[in-house]
């Protein structure tokens, strides 16, 4: 379970607020409030790796309205 400081650093580290906005606009805040953060946008239904890394984003997206679909969090 998890205890108040890794809730506090989940949060810190997703973007909820980013979901139904465009692409390119969430990738720009994700950016700005992390530089150290490699951000990826990624068409729904594209392959990606299965490894966990702590300095990427993806940004999983509609390939047609371009709109964030998922939660954008570093893993």
């Amino acid at each position: 379970m998890m205890d108040d400081d890794d809730f506090e650093l989940a949060l810190q580290r997703s973007w909820p607020h980013l979901v139904g906005i465009d692409v390119d606009e969430a990738k720009a805040v994700i950016e700005a409030e992390a530089p150290d953060l490699h951000v990826g946008p990624v068409p729904l239904g594209y392959d990606v790796t299965c490894d966990l890394r702590t300095d990427r984003v993806r940004l999983w997206h509609d390939p047609d309205t371009r709109l964030v679909i998922g939660i954008p969090r570093v893993g």
